[in-house]
């Protein structure tokens, strides 16, 4: 189960670095 966890963290970071990428291009399309 310890894996599934540690999956789940990576799953996690990943969306948070897209959410992140998303908003960077938000803010280059806005100026």
């Amino acid at each position: 189960m310890a894996e599934v966890g540690y999956l789940r963290q990576i799953v996690i970071k990943i969306c948070l670095n897209i959410s992140s990428l998303t908003n960077v291009v938000r803010g280059v399309q806005t100026s």
